[in-house]
């Protein structure tokens, strides 16, 4: 194996970097409101430098793009930015893409007002789509047929009334306790009505907008902003229409959202007005906004409600008729393959069998609707034909929409959904930046190489929607201590044709899949052999986790080490635990996993840091080619067919980040000991590929390299 190191210039930077750290004179230069925090906060020269370019950045008007890596304490930076905007007289909001994120941003506030004496409200808002209405979930236990499912929910609703009312009632938290859980058949919708009392989401979600004095600093969901942003919108458009104003074309989106501003209402959003704006883990921010506005009608759950409606005058052909629907999406999902989880309504030809499918779907509705009661006097059966009419105006959205529409399944592929949402939501980002007097965009993972392996700005530009004058927002960054790079050995495979570690092409056979599954699972094995801490192994799909689980299961058990699977039956949380339980044990797990834990996982112990191989190795088999399917992205890809090579540069764009998020699960703080990271897919060193470059530059830059 030939070993390379870092590249001498971040190297030499980096050293830099911790030198600097150690000398007395530079820790006296920690921002004053972290030096207030004592002993709690450890120094971190990286955060530092980014609470300098934020304080630059707000105070003069400017929107700055930062980079900081994993562990270097930019959620303290965003906190610190937050509080000098308000003592100058800003109003800032704080937009981060889960709960979980936002709880810590306002620890960190609040840890930050009492240190420093300051007197600063802090609120915390989350949008409808983020609680979990109790009326919807209990409708959905009653058609959970596994048991243990069946026991997860009912444990999981009685906690709710043991924790913090501002934590309870939330889709998030369901997420993490109950595994493959539909949010769709859960979720608070607009539809959800009640009394107070009559469903505890609902109130938990209203109760957000009782109290009239206004926060100084407000923390939101990116979904909630979505919402904040969209209400804003539609009232300045419908201003300037009633003022007779003709707006520029959508195609000169800057100077249309300019005119725009003009007709800003006060007070316009769902949310208090804000004029600063910072945004967390920027790099899902688009995907967020487009998730919010995405429309999502449950198939069986609308056949449930038309089979109520047929008892108050509704035609009983409608049931029929929405059942040979669902016959229909049966047979489509039989036709997919493994690692596809949707199917879309149109293609280059024009509508697809799954578009005739909703179409009959849509009949349905219309056949039930055409006779049912009206409801007067009947509050029930006033908010069934609501959510019917609803229903049946996502699916008239869906056969209309030229892109953005499909159905989609769950892992289990028995509850199918239709799914719409817009093509773009530029229009709403650039808004949101142009209305901000100043802002920032911070993550681990912004900067995307260019063409020559530079990190550069182009991909956050582009998917963020930055104002196109480029004196208003500059680069901080990228903030990459040299701890995060020195404890890690990436190894690589060189390529030669028909290496046995190649991914199989979409649509091979089964016999193909057995085979790369065989050849991963030797390697796997070979690699975690003489690891001594806990492994885990991220997968792209849950066909290739329950395969690969099921290929390690003896030889692992040959070595005395327990396999965790996400195998659907433990929730994500569950998990989590248990491998925690297993390496406090004295029992090294190895974890076969998807989804979250790209981004969302921290294994890291509280105990001394030299002593943590809680994560000690982590090996991906595959390159998170696929994995973002927001109806934004998808359109993307639709319009990068018409260049040579573009769609597969957006995927790679999207596979970088997704790439170098799984990596910054390694190491989360200084002095942890040796990490290995074995990324088994031979495509990323493979010259003939148009990606290879961009995926080498992230290695050298990121760590130690062994190329086998």
């Amino acid at each position: 194996a030939q070993s390379v190191s870092l590249p001498e210039l971040v190297a030499r930077a980096a050293c830099a970097s911790v030198a600097r750290a150690h000398r007395p004179e530079t820790r006296a230069r920690a921002h004053p409101m972290i030096q207030a925090l004592g002993q709690t906060r450890s120094y971190r020269p990286e955060q530092t430098a980014l609470i300098a370019d934020l304080e630059r950045a707000l105070a003069g008007g400017q929107i700055v793009v930062g980079e900081a890596a994993t562990g270097s304490g930019k959620g303290l930076a965003l906190a610190v930015a937050a509080l000098r905007a308000v003592q100058r007289g800003q109003v800032p909001v704080i937009s981060a893409p889960t709960h979980a994120i936002n709880q810590q941003v306002k620890a960190d506030l609040l840890d930050l007002i009492q240190a420093n004496g300051l007197d600063v409200r802090v609120r915390q808002y989350r949008g409808r789509g983020e609680f979990v209405s109790e009326q919807r979930l209990r409708d959905y236990l009653d058609r959970v047929e596994v048991v243990e499912r069946r026991q997860q929910i009912e444990t999981w609703v009685e906690r709710q009334n043991a924790i913090p009312l501002d934590m309870s009632w939330l889709l998030d938290d369901l997420a993490q306790h109950v595994e493959a859980v539909s949010a769709h058949e859960v979720a608070l919708t607009p539809d959800v009505r009640g009394e107070a009392g009559e469903d505890f989401g609902l109130d938990r979600y209203q109760a957000q907008f009782v109290e009239d004095e206004r926060p100084g600093v407000m923390v939101v969901t990116h979904a909630m902003l979505a919402m904040d942003l969209q209400a804003r919108y539609r009232k300045a458009s419908l201003a300037a229409k009633e003022a007779g104003v003709k707006l520029p074309s959508v195609t000169d989106l800057e100077d249309r959202t300019r005119d725009l501003l003009e007709f800003d209402v006060p007070d316009g959003g769902v949310l208090p007005d804000w004029d600063v704006l910072l945004v967390d883990e920027a790099h899902e921010f688009e995907n967020s906004v487009a998730s919010a506005l995405t429309d999502t009608l449950s198939v069986r759950r609308l056949i449930r409600q038309l089979r109520q409606l047929t008892e108050h005058g509704a035609a009983q052909a409608s049931v029929a008729t929405a059942n040979v629907a669902l016959g229909q999406l049966a047979e489509l999902a039989d036709m997919m393959a493994p690692q596809d989880r949707g199917l879309s309504l149109r293609d280059r030809q024009g509508p697809t069998a799954m578009h005739a499918a909703v179409s009959t779907l849509s009949q349905a509705v219309d056949q039930a609707l055409g006779k049912a009661k009206k409801g007067r006097g009947n509050p029930a059966l006033t908010e069934l034909l609501v959510s019917v009419r609803g229903a049946g105006a996502t699916l008239v959205r869906a056969l209309n929409a030229r892109a953005g529409a499909e159905v989609q399944y769950s892992p289990e592929r028995q509850y199918p959904s239709v799914r719409v949402g817009p093509v773009s939501v530029a229009h709403l980002l650039k808004y949101a930046w142009m209305r901000a007097s100043a802002g920032a965009a911070v993550s681990a993972t912004i900067l995307v190489p260019d063409s020559q392996g530079v990190p550069a700005l182009l991909y956050a530009e582009s998917r963020l929607a930055l104002p196109r004058n480029e004196l208003r927002h500059f680069l901080s960054g990228p903030h990459l201590p040299s701890w995060v790079t020195r404890p890690v050995t990436a190894h690589v495979f060189n390529p030669r044709k028909r290496h046995p570690l190649t991914p199989p092409k979409r649509g091979c056979g089964e016999a193909d899949s057995d085979v790369y599954t065989q050849n991963v699972a030797v390697m796997s094995y070979r690699a975690l052999r003489d690891v001594s801490g806990g492994t885990v192994i991220l997968c792209t799909s849950y066909a290739m986790a329950e395969r690969l689980s099921a290929q390690l299961t003896r030889p692992l058990a040959e070595l005395g080490r327990p396999l965790i699977s996400a195998d659907g039956l433990g929730s994500f949380q569950a998990q989590v635990l248990n491998y925690r339980e297993m390496y406090a044990a004295g029992r090294p797990p190895v974890w076969v996993t998807l989804g979250r834990a790209w981004t969302g996982m921290d294994l890291s112990t509280d105990g001394p840091a030299e002593q943590d191989r809680l994560l000690e190795c982590l090996i991906i088999p595959k390159l998170p080619f696929g994995l973002v399917m927001t109806t934004t992205h998808e359109a993307r890809i639709e319009r990068a067919t018409r260049w040579a090579s573009g769609s597969m540069l957006m995927e790679t764009e999207e596979a970088l980040i997704r790439l170098r998020q799984g990596v910054g699960r390694l190491v989360r703080r200084d002095g942890v000991p040796p990490r290995s990271l074995w990324i088994l897919d031979p495509r990323i060193q493979d010259p003939s590929k148009a990606y290879a470059r961009a995926f080498s530059s992230l290695l050298s830059r990121d760590s130690r390299t062994e190329r086998h």
